[in-house]
């Protein structure tokens, strides 16, 4: 989890006050969370083995996330009877 904060307030004077916040920009070189026997689960339960979903939080600003690959697919050729 990456994460942001900021936060805001009305002065006595009645104007807002803003603090806190910003850009996020992530640049992996490699892969983010390659790894699908830790997304898939015990077997057959649907359970992750590791909690591997994260999260980008900005609350005032652009994100932004590249990388080489995020996250995996499992290829299956054929078809199931």
């Amino acid at each position: 989890i990456v994460a942001v904060g900021s936060t805001g307030r009305v002065g006595s004077d009645g104007k807002l006050q803003l603090t806190g916040g910003g850009d996020l920009d992530i640049r992996l070189g490699g892969v983010l969370n390659p790894s699908l026997q830790a997304r898939a689960g015990l077997a057959g339960t649907g359970t992750p083995t590791h909690d591997l979903q994260g999260a980008l939080i900005n609350l005032r600003g652009a994100a932004q996330l590249t990388g080489a690959a995020l996250g995996g697919i499992n290829l299956q050729y054929g078809a199931s009877a």
